[in-house]
């Protein structure tokens, strides 16, 4: 169903049950001292002890007996249901103080009975899912409740990331929903507010003073920003996430034994039980020779732990957080209508509608935007200066007086860029957007009196761009359409509050600072959830916003405006699942799946030789 452009906005109904209570539970291998474990049930949470890649039922049971004398408080296990003998046994012998069981399985049917035992003797069973019908498959055996656990996490994950996957879910069950993978202190409450009904630490404690990991591990831990963990299995259809560092021979051999299955004739079933072998073969913590499953919020770890050093302290922290950040929210409400980014952009909204090429080069398509109460960028690409001019001429008669701006990419060849500068600087369009661009690119154009916002991907970069004087910035994740970054909305947006509250520049001039939030935005629920992470921002007085893109495709004004043609939008709106195609390490595109992306692939493998297709469930 379409949408029209006025329907978007901030929406802030799903604050209102942002207090509700909620739970907290850190996950921890099995296989390690439980001293983490037993922080956490002091703090009064639950620690759930990770069996999911332990293959034989002896050394579970071994662990279990050895822990009954030290885990006073009830606790929980997570274990693989996909190792059907293993799990079963496991179910049949648990001890009372046991009182939660997590599953991971590929198929929940063949565990119905289990389950049934479980809930029989009192265990809450939660089930991991990574999609909508893994929830509903879930549903129908009677389990407790759901982990969302999202892509960027470690070990086995969804194709979609937390911030997605979290929202479907909650639309589709009336289920207790948990969220696992790039929980921060802020996007923490944004869970809350989206309505889950706990939370899940992992990677995130791995240095506080109870964790019993080696010291050559925490020193990788410790220098992690985010960028450091890899994704294999994805031509499997069985995906993990592990931590990768150049010439890791684990890693490499990984990714050979997924090359190598993937041509493999058996069945799809044999295929990933080996898969599964694989990694549950080689996954640990003793080493760096281990695959370390770690998620992308392990680079939350190191400011966890220096500031509040022990497994009670963060947790406290974390309860702390969602409360404070839920109250500034709805008492700031700063992506209301007429809030101070829009006044400062002199808009309805604080929406900016993100630069698209081939799709927001359309002047008439801009005045729509502009009108429906959000800041349309017209999208330059690679066009030169004759087609710049024709575009730009249109653009300043159909807006007038309305705000509008330009988006241009700041890699492009510097002859390029001078070329389209000079024509911008004769129309100076009052707004502009550089991506991959520096602060010197934007220096230029605020010179001019054009407010210019940067793309920044990453929270080193923003330190330093700060450093160099740029105060307007987009945050933009993984979820986005087009070229994507590395790092999910969740732990860029987390870490990116991090770098502001941190800077002096922030604590001086906080008015000075026009921020704004892209990726996965779409609707009033993950505005609302934006609205939540941005809330310690907003306190500050910066000024804080969102972009949205692809939702612009699915407007009635898209198509009536020329921006796009009824074919394309009829292609987006049937579409249920995004491609990433890599063009080389590091640069990746999110489009539609069309025969395209089958071709596009292929081609490549024959020239690198090696997998470069990714398929998603559409992210916005």
């Amino acid at each position: 169903m379409r949408k029209s452009l006025r329907s978007t906005s901030d929406g802030y109904q799903a604050n209102q049950t942002m207090t509700q209570r909620f739970e907290i539970a850190t996950l921890s291998s099995g296989l390690l001292r439980p001293s983490a474990a037993i922080a956490t049930q002091r703090a009064g949470e639950l620690a759930i002890l990770d069996f999911e890649y332990v293959r034989h039922f002896a050394v579970i049971e071994e662990t279990l007996t050895t822990l009954a004398g030290t885990l006073k408080d009830p606790f929980g296990v997570k274990l693989s249901g996909d190792e059907t003998e293993v799990f079963q046994k496991v179910v049949s012998t648990l001890p009372d103080f046991v009182t939660t069981v997590v599953i991971s399985a590929r198929q929940l049917t063949p565990l119905a009975r289990p389950i049934l035992f479980l809930r029989d003797n009192n265990v809450k069973v939660f089930c991991e899912v990574s999609s909508v019908a893994a929830a509903r498959a879930a549903a129908t055996l009677g389990v407790d409740g759901l982990i969302a656990k999202g892509h960027e996490a470690g070990g086995r994950i969804a194709d979609e990331t937390t911030f997605i996957l979290l929202q479907r879910l909650r639309q589709e069950t009336a289920l207790p929903v948990w969220a696992h993978g790039g929980i921060g202190l802020h996007t923490a409450p944004s869970c809350i507010a989206a309505g889950a009904s706990g939370i899940i630490l992992d990677a995130q404690l791995a240095l506080t003073r109870e964790s019993a990991l080696p010291e050559t591990v925490r020193s990788r831990i410790a220098s992690m920003d985010g960028s450091e963990t890899i994704c294999i299995g994805d031509q499997l259809g069985e995906t993990y996430r592990l931590y990768y560092r150049p010439g890791s021979a684990v890693v490499k051999d990984l990714q050979q034994s997924e090359i190598r299955l993937a041509a493999d004739e058996r069945s799809r079933e044999q295929v990933l039980t080996e898969w599964r072998n694989a990694i549950a073969n080689v996954a640990g913590w003793s080493s760096e020779q281990d695959a370390l499953l770690l998620g992308q919020d392990a680079a939350f770890a190191a400011s966890l732990a220096g500031r509040y050093k022990t497994v009670g302290g963060v947790l406290q922290a974390f309860r702390q957080s969602v409360n404070e950040h839920c109250r500034a929210a709805i008492a700031l409400r700063p992506l209301d209508q007429g809030s101070s980014l829009a006044a400062d952009n002199g808009t309805k909204y604080s929406i900016l509608q993100g630069p698209m090429t081939r799709v927001s080069d359309v002047p008439e398509f801009a005045g729509r935007v502009a009108e429906g109460g959000a800041l349309p960028f017209l999208a330059l690409a690679l066009m030169r200066a004759p087609e710049v001019r024709t575009m730009l001429a249109d653009a300043k008669v159909r807006l007038g007086n309305m705000p509008w701006g330009v988006g241009v990419l700041g890699f492009i060849p510097a002859e390029l860029r001078q070329e389209q500068m000079q024509v911008i600087l004769e129309y100076r369009p009052p707004f502009a957007l550089i991506a991959g661009g520096r602060p010197d690119q934007a220096r230029a154009f605020e010179d001019q009196g054009i407010r210019t916002y940067l793309h920044v991907p990453s929270p080193g970069l923003l330190r330093m761009f700060v450093q160099q004087g740029a105060r307007r910035f987009v945050f933009e994740g993984r979820e986005c359409g087009g070229h994507v970054g590395p790092r999910t909305s969740f732990v860029l947006w987390n870490q990116m509050v991090d770098v502001l509250l941190s800077a002096p520049e922030v604590t001086a001039n906080p008015r000075e600072f026009h921020i704004v939030f892209a990726a996965g935005i779409h609707d009033a629920l993950s505005a609302a959830m934006v609205s939540v992470i941005s809330a310690p921002l907003a306190e500050r007085g910066v000024k804080v916003g969102v972009l949205i893109g692809t939702a612009y495709l699915f407007t009635e004004e898209a198509v009536s405006a020329g921006a796009i043609l009824d074919t394309f939008q009829k292609q987006a709106i049937e579409c249920h699942n995004t491609v990433l195609l890599e063009s080389g390490p590091g640069h990746s595109t999110r489009c539609v799946d069309t025969p395209f992306a089958d071709v596009s692939p292929r081609e490549a493998q024959a020239r690198r030789g090696g997998p470069l297709l990714r398929r998603n469930p559409l992210c916005t």
